[in-house]
């Protein structure tokens, strides 16, 4: 026998919905064309996020749609200024959450996402991030997002775009802010090595804000006459511990120091040493924290994973973003943002409409992954749009 699913027919509209009222609250005035509205392209973007195409192949795909330039102008000419829509974006983040969540001190992993740029700046050097090559180039869109760590309430809540030179402590206090202003209190900050300097954590201390993160492993090799140096020596570690360390670098010509804990968790590997004798090879990850109280190793590893959520939030974005080649970097603002919009209404699904405010183990039938709630939906509105006037 087959497996029966459930008729959600009725949570689809809802969803579908749900993203038409966010996605509206991004624009500022009314396009009253004759040939394409706010409601029609707002459709048209729903279509090219679920099937993960650009303006231009879903204008050409859908029956009865404005063409791709119709589209795109009409997007122009009601879009906010570039400060404007970033404001927006982050109220329609904050109103969708649920309310338990602005209660008590929640645990935040924050990191930066970059979406590789084949071209020239549109207006300025600065719009365009610098970093290790990934898919041909070293240029990329970056944006920083701050997601709440908690079993089925992995919203994310805030957004910033992140320019050219700018350091990580002020994108920190800017997702931090946002936190703050919408009622999100951080009792734990879970971070990434890209964030391991000393401004990030001389700023978190002093912003009294309970943090974790890996620590970057530097200073000098290990030599017979000399042990290693710097932050190398926890490599060596055979056993799980605990230490406290002092952090120095040069910052225009003077010398900057900070301190924080240091935490060791030496896990066993599944394959084997052959310079051990066949013994089983032992791992040492080392982390860095402040504010929290540590009285176990394995927790901060157990901790840390859970971070790993907000990557999977970028690995869900990527499978709905809209494909765009525009320069414009309001545009592509826009659809990181409706990217990130559709995730968390597919959030409020699984949490509403498959189990119990994340609480009812799924059964096999239950089961919606994001894709299927994309072509779900992009098979509903290609209907709708196909019916219309």
């Amino acid at each position: 026998m087959g497996s029966v699913r459930k008729n959600y027919n009725k949570s689809f509209q809802q969803v579908q919905d749900r993203f038409t009222s966010e996605a509206g609250k991004l624009f500022e005035t009314e396009h009253h064309g004759r040939e394409c509205t706010n409601a029609i392209f707002i459709r048209v973007l729903f279509c090219a996020l679920c099937h993960i195409q650009s303006l231009f192949a879903v204008c050409r795909n859908l029956q009865r749609c404005p063409d791709d330039r119709t589209v795109a102008a009409a997007i122009l000419k009601t879009l906010p200024t570039y400060t404007e829509l970033q404001k927006r974006i982050n109220e329609t983040l904050a109103e969708g959450l649920p309310r338990n969540l602005r209660r008590g001190k929640q645990r935040l992993a924050i990191d930066l996402v970059l979406i590789p740029y084949h071209g020239q700046p549109a207006y300025h050097e600065n719009e365009i991030y610098r970093s290790q090559p990934k898919s041909g180039t070293s240029h990329f869109h970056a944006y920083a997002t701050c997601c709440i760590i908690k079993k089925g309430f992995r919203y994310t809540v805030a957004l910033t775009p992140v320019t050219k030179g700018e350091e990580m402590k002020e994108v920190l206090r800017r997702l931090l802010k946002q936190c703050k202003d919408i009622g999100i209190n951080c009792g734990l900050l879970l971070v990434d090595r890209g964030f391991y300097s000393v401004n990030v954590i001389s700023y978190l201390k002093h912003a009294q804000i309970p943090f974790l993160m890996p620590v970057v492993i530097r200073g000098k090799k290990a030599t017979k006459n000399s042990p290693a140096g710097g932050t190398r020596k926890y490599a060596s570690w055979k056993t799980s511990g605990f230490d406290k360390y002092e952090m120095t670098t040069i910052k225009n010509k003077k010398t900057v120091k900070t301190w924080f804990y240091v935490g060791v968790y030496c896990k066993n590997l599944r394959s084997r040493c052959p310079k051990c004798g066949g013994k089983r090879a032992r791992k040492p990850f080392t982390f860095a924290y402040y504010g929290v109280r540590v009285e176990r190793a394995r927790w901060m590893f157990e901790t840390y994973r859970k971070r790993f959520g907000i990557e999977t939030s970028y690995r869900q974005m990527h499978e709905c973003r809209i494909r765009t080649s525009t320069r414009k970097p309001i545009l592509r603002l826009l659809y990181f943002a409706l990217a990130m919009l559709m995730r968390n209404c597919w959030i409020w699904f699984e949490r509403v409409c498959i189990t119990e405010n994340g609480r009812r183990k799924q059964t096999r039938d239950d089961y919606f992954s994001f894709r299927d709630l994309l072509l779900r939906l992009y098979n509903s509105l290609n209907h709708q749009l196909a019916t219309s006037t």
